[in-house]
């Protein structure tokens, strides 16, 4: 598996690493390239609504495709907020082996 950090508005391809799978590591590995070589990112925009945090894919809806957005965590949750600090969704964390995580599992939701 081949991860790349590009920049979205330049095309330059900021780091690549080569990992066994796809892995949270092994993605976190090439952001901390990207970081060492290029400083740290304004921001790192998401595709699809979807954020993937460990083995988990956690949605957002698709109207926040390709916006930028934070996540903070404890031992029982994960929440999205947009770059404003509006909280978009919190979520426990699911138990151990899943994929995906829907919107409708939200504890709290962002509706405009």
């Amino acid at each position: 598996m081949i991860f790349q950090l590009q920049d979205d508005h330049s095309r330059l391809a900021m780091a690549t690493h080569v990992a066994g799978g796809e892995t949270s590591e092994a993605a976190l590995a090439v952001v901390k390239k990207g970081i060492e070589a290029h400083g740290v990112l304004q921001r790192l925009p998401t595709d699809n609504g979807v954020v993937k945090v460990g083995r988990a894919l956690f949605s957002l809806t698709k109207r926040m495709g390709w916006r930028t957005v934070t996540a903070t965590w404890n031992p029982e949750s994960i929440v999205f907020a947009n770059t404003d600090g509006t909280v978009i969704a919190e979520y426990l964390w699911p138990p151990e082996g899943t994929a995906y995580v829907g919107i409708s599992r939200t504890r709290t939701r962002y509706r405009k």
